[in-house]
Parts: C-alpha cells; structure tokens; sequence
C-alpha cells in the first residue's frame, strides 16, 4: 500500500516497509510540534530577520506565504498551510484567531457575531454588573447600579472610553 494523507492534520503515514519514510515522518513531527496547542508570536508583523529556533507566527496576509504558519526551525522558516477551523492564540494581542478557510479572523467563542445584524423589535440581555472590553473595537455595556448603565469602547488607540446613561 502507497504512503498517503491521513485526515484531520494531514499527516502521511502508512509507508510501505522499506520506503523512504524520514522525510515524511520529520515533517509529520514538525506539524504536531507546531500547531498541537497553536500559540503564535505574531500575526501582524513580518518575519524577523533575526529568529530563534522555536519562533512560531501567522505570516500576514499581505507577505509572501501569507496566512501559513511559519516555524523557525533548524536556521530555516518552514511554512505550514492552515486548515480550516484551526485555533491559534496569538501572544502579541492575547487574542484567539481561527481560519476560515481564507483569512485569519478574531475566534468569537461564545460571543454573537452580530456584524451587519439588524433587529426589528424587542431585543433582550443582561449587562454584567462589571465589565471592560477586550479588544478594539469592543464595545461594554455595565448595569453600574439600579439607576446606571455604563457603555465602554476600547478605540483603535486601545484607549478605553466611556459614558454613562441614567436611567428613570
């Protein structure tokens, strides 16, 4: 039986006895070592021209290999191609990013992705009684008290803004 593609990470395996299976197997370390628990340095900057072995980031889009996981590995950069679905945190935002197939985007988690929604009638939720937001562009409604509701908006300068409604 030829080696061949397993599902899921897209590891090889299945090498008849005697073929050359080194290749394959170190790459199929590589990728287990790299995107088992994803964390990436970066996904907005460029490679560094000065790595260290073990750096892992998101190339960005706009650069050559965009959207590929490069790992420094051995003195060389090498590029692994994202699945769909697959998690990464990345250390220099604190945020949790998922591929979609084309792009890296923002992981929601429980979180409502409401861009572009529109409602048309009563819409309900409970504000917590103490919160701030994560991320730019994040926007926090706070029940401050029974007669306080708190709006907070971190802007594109991570600056996080406020103002409070009374209520009657």
């Amino acid at each position: 039986m030829a080696s061949r593609t397993l599902p899921g990470l897209g590891l090889t395996g299945f090498w008849n006895e005697g073929d050359p299976w080194k290749t394959g197997g170190d790459q199929n370390w590589l990728k287990l070592s790299a995107v088992t628990q994803l964390a990436v340095k970066s996904a907005t900057t460029s490679l560094p021209g000065t790595p260290a072995d073990g750096d892992i980031y998101i190339v960005p889009e706009a650069d050559a290999n965009g959207n590929s996981i490069a790992v420094r590995d051995n003195g060389a950069w090498a590029y692994l191609t994202p699945k769909v679905g697959w998690l990464a945190h990345v250390e220099d935002t604190s945020l949790w990013l998922e591929y979609d197939g084309s792009a890296w985007v923002e992981h929601m988690g429980d979180r409502a992705k409401l861009s572009g929604a529109m409602f048309s009638g009563p819409v309900g939720f409970k504000p917590t009684s103490s919160a701030a937001p994560d991320a730019i562009g994040d926007l926090v409604f706070e029940l401050s008290s029974d007669t306080q509701l708190t709006i907070k908006v971190m802007g594109s300068d991570g600056i996080i803004r406020s103002t409070v409604l009374t209520l009657t």
